[in-house]
């Protein structure tokens, strides 16, 4: 425990410290998480097991297992924390910079060592977004889908997801909390992944794709803004949990998937849901949807390098584009419309998400 508040302790300083401002990024942009760095290592550490990580923190499957760099960040963190008690006093401002430069090293070695690291994991995250894939459950609906038993237990889990990873951060909005405590995230993920589907980070969907943590939807939702005369777009259906979190706020839904099976099964697990006001189509949704277009809300579940124009041109006067944006490291934006037209662009938080594809990586080459 001395361990874990010296842990905090030394985060919170780092958040705390405009001289470390830089360091602060580059950690959640590591680590995926998009919220504040010291909320992030409260969730992620463990006092029964200090050298153990959610690896499924992050939001790209692709920089998930790096077993050793989270570890060497870790046993850094300790060693500070040990300093901190043996130093506790004038000289705890001096420890402080000195252990925020050597982390900030820590930090770019971790990045210099992704790309030689990714080969040696992709082939064990291949196996298990294969096995994720199969395991997909054709769900029944809503009524009969599930034992009495076993609704009360996922309903328990989903309450608590939503008192203590919404409500105990930074999501206010009333409506948001509902929905996200009345939407059976469960059943959007494999039969085998239910048990922790209401847990603090994404999970796998299959075909490299993931269905993102709770924090991130009911973050991304709130950012925009929908009202119950919404149209909104969603990019990058996936599993179709944005889509009906989003069915539950709006009037209508446009949802775009660009990994057909994952449309396909999506599609049918929303109409078996009863989400009537939710339409799936597959296709590359860097330029939206413009049959459908103006949208009051766009949320964008895949990160491009810049801003798709076309995604803008869409926006309704007063609506809202969420979206990540970046390579390696990446920034949630919201993007708003004025009425006069003019566009205002806020940087929100690090986050990581999966790369867009389609057009958007094609502009890349």
């Amino acid at each position: 425990m001395a361990v874990h508040r010296a842990y905090n302790e030394v985060i919170h300083r780092c958040a705390a410290d405009r001289e470390s401002v830089h360091i602060v990024p580059m950690y959640e942009a590591f680590l995926g998480h998009g919220i504040h760095c010291r909320q992030f290592w409260r969730k992620c550490y463990r006092p029964e097991d200090p050298h153990y990580w959610y690896a499924s923190n992050l939001e790209d499957p692709n920089l998930r297992g790096y077993d050793a760099i989270r570890r060497l960040f870790l046993n850094e963190i300790v060693k500070i924390a040990e300093k901190l008690k043996r130093t506790e006093g004038s000289a705890v401002n001096s420890t402080l910079r000195q252990d925020r430069a050597r982390l900030a090293g820590l930090a770019v070695l971790a990045v210099t060592l992704v790309g030689g690291v990714a080969i040696m994991f992709s082939w064990r995250e291949a196996v298990e977004r294969d096995r994720a894939a199969t395991a997909l459950a054709d769900e029944q609906p809503r009524e009969n889908a599930e034992p009495a038993s076993e609704r009360s237990g996922l309903a328990a889990a989903r309450k608590q997801m939503v008192d203590e990873q919404l409500r105990g951060r930074d999501i206010t909005d009333a409506k948001v909390l509902e929905v996200m405590g009345r939407v059976p995230r469960h059943r959007f993920v494999a039969e085998s992944q239910q048990d922790s589907a209401y847990e603090d980070y994404p999970l796998p969907i299959g075909h490299g794709q993931t269905i993102s943590q709770p924090y991130i939807v009911a973050l991304m939702t709130q950012l925009a803004v929908p009202k119950p005369e919404s149209r909104a777009l969603d990019i990058g259906t996936g599993s179709g949990y944005q889509a009906a979190v989003l069915a539950e706020l709006c009037k209508e839904v446009y949802s775009i998937e660009i990994v057909e099976p994952l449309a396909v099964e999506a599609r049918g697990r929303l109409e078996r849901l009863g989400y009537k006001n939710v339409t799936v189509r597959t296709g590359d949704g860097y330029r939206g949807w413009p049959e459908k277009a103006p949208f009051d809300v766009v949320l964008v579940a895949a990160a491009p390098e810049q801003v798709p124009e076309p995604l803008i041109e869409q926006l309704a006067p007063g609506g809202r584009l969420v979206i990540p944006v970046g390579g390696f490291f990446q920034e949630l934006l919201v993007i708003e419309k004025k009425e006069d037209g003019s566009i205002e662009r806020k940087s929100v938080a690090p986050v990581r998400f999966v790369p867009m594809t389609g057009e958007a990586q094609k502009r890349q080459e």
